[in-house]
């Protein structure tokens, strides 16, 4: 079966004595968070999130801080011209 023909991908977990191999494999699954020979550690500040119906966005990062935020430019012309 083909990993990548889910329609979800949240996490991944890939198990190799070379790690060449595994890390051309973690760039190629579709997930959102991939362990190499472990799995479900998880390390604060890392950004978390899934992808396709794994949800959108990553939280526990800046990302999700900066989602929270709204930029906005404010022009004041102090001088009365």
């Amino acid at each position: 079966s083909e990993v990548n023909g889910l329609d979800v991908g949240l996490t991944c977990a890939i198990w190799s004595r070379d790690l060449s191999t595994a890390h051309r494999a973690a760039n190629r699954v579709e997930a959102g968070f991939v362990w190499i020979n472990e799995v479900g550690r998880h390390f604060l500040g890392a950004p978390f999130g899934g992808v396709k119906q794994s949800g959108i966005g990553r939280e526990e990062g800046i990302g999700e801080l900066m989602s929270f935020t709204h930029e906005k430019n404010i022009h004041i012309n102090l001088g009365g011209q």
